[in-house]
C-alpha cells in the first residue's frame, strides 16, 4: 500500500539549529559553516542523490550547496532568525528510483521555485521501505545580486495545505497513467472517515536523528507501535483481497478436466509463460538502465562543457597566452570520450520519452506474472497429487495381483 507523508518545519536559529549544519547532513556532504569555522559532515550508508534548483535570475553560486547555505547564514543577522523551511516528503516505494527523483523534481519546480524559493533536494534511500526526501528552501527573495527581502506569503498556512494536497494528486496521476490501484490522500484519518487506523505522532528532526543512532525515544517508541497497529490492518484488507483472487484461479483450475495428460499440458503451459515473462520484464528493466545510463553520460557530457565553457579565454590576454589551453585540451578530449560512450549506448536504446510506457508495459507484465505464477503453483500442488494418488493406486494394484497369485497358488 502506497504511504502519504508530507510535513513541514522552520528551522530557527535561535532553536540551535545551523543550515550549513541541516544541509551537511541531509546531503552527506562535508560543508564548513563559515559563521562557526566548523566542518559539518555526516556518515550515510548510502549516499543521497541530490539536486538544487533555484529561479532563473539566481546567481551562478546557488548551484553550490556549502556556498548557498552559508549565503543564508549572512543574510540573518537575528539570533532567532527563521533560516529555511524544511519539507519532508514519503516517495512512493512502487515508483523506480529515476521516477521518484523525477517527480519531486517536478513538484518542487513547480510549487517551489517558480514562486521564487531556491531548492535543495536531497533523496534518502537507507531504507528500500521508507524512500523520501528533504526539502530544504529559502525564506527570501533572490535576485542576481544575492538574498533579498522575506517573503512572509511563503508562511500561510493555507499554502502547506495546497502543497500537500498538490502532492497527493501529481502521485495518484501517475498511478492512474501507469493502470495502479494503489493511491495516496492527503487528509487525515479522522477527515477521511477512517476509524481502524490511528495517526503517528510528530518526532522532529533531534528524535529522529537519536533513533538513527540506535537510540531508543519514547516518541519513535509509540509511532513503531501504531505503525505495527496500522501494517496489521492494512495486511488483513489485502489479505482478504489476495485470497479472492487466488481462490477465482483456483475454482477455474479446478473446472478444468482431471486427466494426467491434460494437466501435464497445462503445467508445461504455465511453466512457460511464467519463464517467458520474466524474460519480457527483465528486458525492458535492462532498457531502462540503458536510457539512465544514456541519461547519466549526458548530464556527465553537459557537465564538461560547462567548465570547457568557463575556462575560455574572456580578453585579448587571454587569448595570446591562452593560461588555460592545456586543462581546455584535456576536457575536450574527455567530452569526446563521453560522446563516443553515448553513440555506443544509444544503440538499440529507446529514448527517454518511451520511459512512461516502458513503464506501464512492466507494470502490466508484473501483475500478469503473479497471477500466472499462482495458477502454476496451484497447477503444480494437483499434478504432484495426482502423481501420489496413481503411485498409490499401482501399489495397491501390485498387492491385488500379489495375493491373487497367492490365491491361485494356494488352490493348486
Amino acid at each position: 500500500m502506497a504511504i502519504y507523508h508530507f510535513s513541514a518545519q522552520v528551522a530557527s536559529r535561535s532553536a540551535g539549529r545551523s543550515a550549513v549544519a541541516m544541509a551537511a547532513y541531509r546531503s552527506g556532504e562535508r560543508l564548513t559553516d563559515e559563521r562557526t569555522g566548523e566542518l559539518k559532515h555526516y556518515k550515510r550508508d548510502a549516499k543521497p542523490e541530490t539536486v538544487i534548483l533555484a529561479p532563473a535570475q539566481s546567481p551562478g553560486w546557488v548551484q553550490n550547496r556549502g556556498r548557498l547555505w552559508n549565503e543564508v547564514e549572512k543574510a540573518e543577522k537575528r539570533k532567532d532568525a527563521q533560516l529555511c523551511r524544511e519539507i519532508n516528503v514519503a516517495l512512493p516505494k512502487e515508483f523506480s528510483p529515476r521516477r521518484q527523483i523525477e517527480e519531486i523534481k517536478d513538484f518542487c519546480q513547480r510549487e517551489f521555485v517558480d514562486r521564487g524559493m531556491v531548492a535543495d533536494i536531497a533523496v534518502h534511500r537507507d531504507d528500500p521501505n521508507n524512500p523520501h526526501a528533504h526539502i530544504m528552501l529559502t525564506t527570501r527573495e533572490i535576485s542576481a545580486d544575492g538574498f533579498g527581502g522575506k517573503v512572509r506569503a511563503w508562511n500561510d498556512r493555507e499554502l502547506l495545505v495546497r502543497w500537500r494536497e498538490q502532492w497527493a494528486e501529481q502521485v495518484n496521476r501517475v498511478f492512474e497513467r501507469n493502470q495502479r490501484s494503489e493511491r495516496i490522500d492527503h487528509r487525515s484519518f479522522e477527515q477521511q472517515g477512517v476509524t481502524d487506523r490511528l495517526p503517528t505522532i510528530h518526532e522532529g528532526p533531534t528524535v529522529r536523528e537519536m533513533e538513527q543512532r540506535g537510540q531508543i525515544t519514547d516518541r519513535g517508541s509509540i509511532n513503531r507501535s501504531v505503525r505495527e497497529h496500522n501494517s496489521m490492518v492494512i495486511d488483513l484488507a489485502a489479505y482478504a483481497k489476495e485470497r479472492e483472487k487466488i481462490a477465482a484461479e483456483m475454482a477455474r483450475i479446478q473446472a478444468a478436466p482431471k486427466t494426467m495428460k491434460q494437466i501435464d499440458d497445462e503445467h508445461s503451459r504455465l511453466y512457460w509463460q511464467r519463464n517467458n515473462l520474466s524474460g519480457d520484464i527483465h528486458k525492458l528493466q535492462s532498457k531502462l538502465e540503458r536510457i539512465e545510463k544514456v541519461q547519466q553520460l549526458e548530464k556527465e557530457r553537459d557537465v564538461l562543457r560547462k567548465q570547457q565553457d568557463e575556462l575560455q579565454p574572456k580578453n585579448a590576454w587571454q587569448r595570446i597566452t591562452k593560461p588555460n589551453q592545456q586543462r581546455i585540451d584535456v576536457i575536450e578530449r574527455d567530452i569526446q570520450r563521453v560522446e563516443t560512450l553515448i553513440k555506443g549506448e544509444q544503440r538499440d536504446t529507446p529514448a527517454a520519452s518511451e520511459v512512461p510506457n516502458i513503464e506501464k508495459e512492466i507494470f502490466s507484465l508484473q501483475g500478469t506474472l503473479k497471477a500466472i505464477d499462482r495458477a502454476f503453483k496451484a497447477i503444480d500442488q494437483e499434478r504432484r497429487q495426482m502423481q501420489q494418488e496413481e503411485l498409490k493406486q499401482r501399489m495397491r494394484n501390485q498387492a491385488k495381483y500379489q495375493q491373487r497369485d497367492r490365491d491361485q497358488e494356494w488352490e493348486r
